[in-house]
């Protein structure tokens, strides 16, 4: 699980602390699906963050900008599901993060036209 770091920045309005199930948006979808359905920009850059990056973010089918960088922390393979999503700007540089190996996934990464990051996972 990706846990904030000590500065808690992060983007847009996300709040600190949890929504329940009751939570809302105006229109009376359920928040957590709103922000799944909509959320197109994810900045997490510099928050030390550690662990893996959860494979639920493939769930941000909106998402095209997704900064995760100096973050020394984040270690382990990017989830094979990010090729379902098209990124413009994925940037991962500064982290122990690390490529799948297989061709699907290296296509989708060279196909991001802001991409900067590291290496592909060892087979």
């Amino acid at each position: 699980m990706i846990e904030p770091g000590k500065n808690g920045r992060r983007s847009g309005s996300v709040a600190k602390g949890r929504c329940e199930a009751g939570c809302s948006a105006k229109n009376g979808r359920p928040l957590v699906r709103w922000i799944l359905a909509t959320l197109g920009d994810l900045r997490l850059s510099d928050n030390d963050l550690t662990g893996p990056i959860p494979p639920e973010l493939t769930r941000l089918t909106n998402l095209r900008q997704l900064f995760v960088d100096n973050n020394s922390g984040l270690i382990g393979g990017i989830p094979q599901g990010f090729v379902d999503i098209e990124l413009e700007t994925f940037r991962w540089q500064g982290t122990q993060l690390c490529s799948p190996a297989n061709e699907a996934f290296q296509t989708w990464l060279a196909g991001i036209q802001h991409q900067s990051g590291g290496a592909a996972c060892a087979p």
